[in-house]
């Protein structure tokens, strides 16, 4: 995959976006949380909205696959459920 720091901000900002995924996922709101967040963080830190909102997207299934193969179908459901609000 791409290496954050040689030139793909918005693939390492991802982390940003999910922070804390169990607080989003149990709150009615979350789904619009996470927008915001990726909307907000791209206009601060002026990386491109959809750039950013595509990797942690991918970020997100690649951690929700990786947590199914390992055995921890909670957090892949958890990752995969926030992966839909993207």
């Amino acid at each position: 995959g791409p290496d954050p720091v040689v030139g793909e901000p918005a693939f390492d900002l991802a982390r940003l976006v999910r922070d804390r995924v169990e607080d989003l996922i149990a709150s009615p709101s979350g789904a619009s949380i996470t927008r915001r967040r990726v909307k907000k963080l791209a206009e601060s830190l002026e990386v491109e909205q959809e750039r950013l909102r595509g990797w942690t997207l991918f970020r997100a299934v690649e951690s929700g696959v990786r947590a199914l193969r390992v055995g921890r179908p909670q957090d892949a459901e958890l990752l995969l459920e926030f992966a839909g609000w993207l």
